[in-house]
């Protein structure tokens, strides 16, 4: 698979080689959006979890604040590119040069282009004080999985693994862990 080799280099904390791997793909693969996806997911955690010094800490905001640019123009029509963008802008805007409301316009945008998505649901619950409505979806996200799989989010690569880890697992019932 595409992103195996990357998800062993993340899963050893490898983010820097990962980056530079995927940058390689991405010359072979311009248009593949999981790349560019699996590329905002490195720059972020890089930034977030690992001691940088300033020079490159900036040299990286750079790169993933270019990047991320580049890909909202090719992608900002697609809804799981808005979804799972929107997710890491959420979890941090500065690491892309963003703005925190952008990241949940583009929640909310993903939900707006495909309102039966039950992933793209979520945005509904970013900001409601609605814990009650926000464990019945989670709930009915959990059921959807154990019935459909969860390939339709691991598939998008690294981010999507992340995403489920983060999103779903904690949320799943004891015999689907």
């Amino acid at each position: 698979m595409l992103f195996d080799t990357v998800q062993t280099l993340i899963d050893e904390d490898r983010y820097r080689d990962a980056i530079s791997l995927l940058r390689s793909i991405l010359d072979n693969n311009p248009d593949n959006m999981d790349v560019y996806l699996a590329l905002i997911y490195c720059y972020g955690i890089l930034q977030a979890e690992f001691a940088l010094d300033e020079e490159e800490s900036k040299r990286i905001l750079n790169e993933s604040s270019e990047l991320f640019n580049k890909a909202y123009s090719l992608f900002k029509d697609n809804a799981d590119f808005l979804h799972y963008a929107g997710f890491m802008i959420d979890l941090g805007e500065w690491w892309y040069g963003q703005e925190l409301d952008f990241g949940q316009k583009m929640f909310y945008e993903a939900y707006l282009k495909c309102p039966d998505n039950i992933l793209y649901q979520s945005a509904l619950y970013q900001n409601a004080d609605d814990n009650d409505g926000l464990e019945r979806y989670h709930e009915r996200l959990v059921n959807y999985i154990e019935e459909k799989g969860s390939s339709f989010i691991t598939d998008h690569g690294p981010l999507g693994v992340y995403y489920y880890r983060c999103c779903i697992e904690p949320y799943e019932k004891p015999h689907l862990k």
